[in-house]
């Protein structure tokens, strides 16, 4: 009597898979499975099904691709791996339903032919079931940025991307790129002049890229997750003191009044808005003169600039209202100048501001941070906060807003002991030895 169902050993067997395989297309919903019990069981008919329709012509040809099927380190036996010793060589031999993969592994070493073997099959088995397709990095880029992409950030990703392609080359395809090559290329940004916390950001930029390209269907798994990122060191005070805000100040409405550049007359005003609005530097620059409004002394961030895409209004102060009065329309943009969208139009201010302050001056989010911390020791409420910043979560709020030391001081010399209980005078305070 013919058997009807299989187990997952069976299934294993008759496909030519390991178990680990067949566990894989059946989380997959490639191969359908009914549970009986405690026990995973697979219907012949739907397997023959299966294997009808996952079928390629007999000229097909082995092509190289990564692995994304995922077999369990259990189950690389020399018996489900096929693995034969031919001349001091080890050999892959399996087949795979009606074709047959047949491959040197190129290795005496035992232990690196099991390794290989399952980078082998895994091969075997995306290239038969069409788990994947090839495409080059260069190519999937083009096709994230029309389909899913802010374009404030197309400049810096495509920076990003330009030396991330002089290093593995303009031909290499998505599933080429490994655990490997990517701590090869820290190593190759940081040769180049990029620090560890820079490498994260490139690194974090592919994970995002091969996060898209898993949903897309090109790729079964991410490389990212086994790359270790740098520890950065957090910045204990992003916020800048009454000293150095008039240092910033002065430096900037120097640079305004001498500035040849868009960008260098610009300057000074733009550090003026940051300081009294706390706006994010893309909100000031994407600034229109139709979200000013001079009668109720206010700005509106349209959802479309705002990172958390919901729109909010903020109250200009006298600061504000002057510095805008003052400048002359050129434009739909009150910062009206070529390159306004360059995340480094303003790198070469950046740096003679951060000369003159110091190394804890990174740039235009400092000023953000400052604005935060004023308002928190003004003793403004952390919701009214949250809503000029534009926050969702107060959460976030919390990280924007600092304490000097100077303050921390005045807190803990208003504890006084001495002051506020009698009984604890010189003789209570003995010498410890």
């Amino acid at each position: 009597m013919e058997k009807r169902y299989f187990s997952v050993k069976e299934t294993a067997q008759y496909l030519g898979f390991s178990p680990g395989a067949v566990y894989n297309l059946i989380s997959q919903g490639k191969i359908p499975a009914t549970k009986i019990g405690n026990t995973v069981r697979i219907n012949k008919e739907e397997l023959d099904k299966f294997l009808k329709e996952n079928t390629r012509p007999v000229n097909f040809v082995w092509n190289s691709t990564n692995s994304h099927v995922i077999i369990p380190q259990s189950e690389m036996r020399r018996g489900d791996m096929g693995i034969k010793k031919i001349k001091n060589i080890y050999w892959i031999d399996k087949r795979f339903g009606d074709y047959r993969l047949r491959k040197s592994l190129k290795t005496s070493n035992k232990k690196t032919a099991f390794k290989l073997a399952q980078q082998e099959e895994e091969k075997a088995i995306n290239e038969i079931y069409g788990l994947t397709k090839t495409i080059k990095l260069a190519d999937f880029f083009q096709e994230y940025k029309k389909l899913n992409h802010h374009k404030k950030y197309i400049v810096r990703e495509e920076q990003r991307l330009n030396l991330i392609l002089k290093f593995f080359g303009e031909n290499i395809f998505l599933h080429e790129i490994t655990p490997q090559k990517l701590e090869e290329l820290k190593i190759y940004l940081k040769e180049n002049g990029r620090s560890e916390a820079t490498v994260n950001r490139y690194i974090s930029f592919l994970r995002l890229l091969f996060n898209h390209a898993i949903n897309w269907n090109y790729i079964r798994w991410n490389p990212v997750k086994r790359v270790r990122f740098y520890k950065e060191q957090t910045h204990k005070r992003k916020a800048l003191n009454k000293t150095e805000i008039q240092i910033l100040l002065s430096e900037a409405k120097e640079i305004s009044d001498r500035g040849r550049s868009e960008q260098q007359k610009y300057l000074f005003s733009i550090c003026v808005i940051a300081l009294s609005t706390g706006m994010r530097i893309n909100e000031i620059l994407n600034l229109k003169w139709k979200d000013i409004d001079l009668d109720l002394d206010k700005i509106i961030v349209p959802s479309e600039n705002s990172k958390t895409k919901e729109s909010r209004e903020i109250p200009m102060n006298s600061d504000v209202r002057k510095i805008i009065t003052l400048i002359k329309p050129q434009g739909d943009y009150i910062f009206q100048f070529k390159g306004r969208r360059h995340p480094d139009s303003f790198r070469r201010q950046i740096i003679k501001l951060r000369k003159a302050i110091g190394e804890h001056f990174r740039g235009f989010h400092n000023l953000r941070h400052s604005f935060a911390t004023f308002l928190v020791q003004n003793k403004i409420d952390s919701i009214t906060i949250a809503k000029l910043l534009g926050h969702s979560h107060l959460k976030t709020t919390f990280n924007y807003s600092h304490t000097f030391p100077e303050a921390m001081k005045k807190a803990v010399e208003g504890v006084n002991l001495w002051a506020d209980f009698g009984h604890m005078n010189e003789g209570f305070f003995k010498e410890v030895n």
